[in-house]
């Protein structure tokens, strides 16, 4: 079975009648890619928390079949009304391409996984969660580390170095 990991741009192309067909499905929007997908706008990220949440959380049972990874401060990681949030990361990761690196590293953790060999729907959307929420995880911590030596001036190919180092810590 496939498996398709969206962001950006391949957000744009998709509409609600599209996301009711997906399946086996990680998206990545950022704040304005939810809303121009979902036609309703999120509370800035401090703002209003639970008011955000809660909005990932109902788009989450009403596509049931995909996983959400809003990125903000927190990520928020939503797969039929189960929520986690992720606090690594900072503003300097808001350059283009960090989502790119944290999408392919959403499709490099599934792909460790025996993901095609499972036979049950439920396995393979726990799985797809999890690996949302770990790579939210490793993908803000790697920002966070390359924010230290850098600061403000980091660019999405810096994480790339350090996402290694984390993967070979924690695995």
């Amino acid at each position: 079975s496939f498996i398709s990991i969206l962001d950006a741009d391949a957000l744009k192309a998709i509409n609600k009648s599209d996301l009711k067909k997906l399946k086996n499905a990680i998206l990545t929007p950022h704040a304005k890619e939810f809303e121009l997908l979902f036609k309703e706008r999120l509370p800035k990220n401090n703002q209003d928390i639970k008011k955000r949440i809660n909005i990932v959380k109902k788009h989450s049972k009403k596509y049931k079949n995909i996983v959400l990874l809003v990125k903000g401060n927190p990520d928020i990681i939503a797969f039929n009304g189960t929520i986690k949030l992720n606090f690594t990361g900072n503003p300097a990761m808001t350059v283009g391409g960090t989502g790119d690196v944290l999408a392919g590293l959403c499709a490099g953790i599934v792909a460790q996984t025996a993901f095609n060999k499972l036979k049950n729907q439920n396995e393979k959307n726990d799985k797809l969660f999890n690996a949302a929420c770990a790579a939210a995880f490793v993908n803000g911590l790697a920002g966070d580390h390359v924010h230290k030596v850098l600061g403000n001036g980091l660019i999405a190919s810096d994480l790339l170095k350090e996402i290694a180092l984390i993967m070979k810590k924690y695995s």
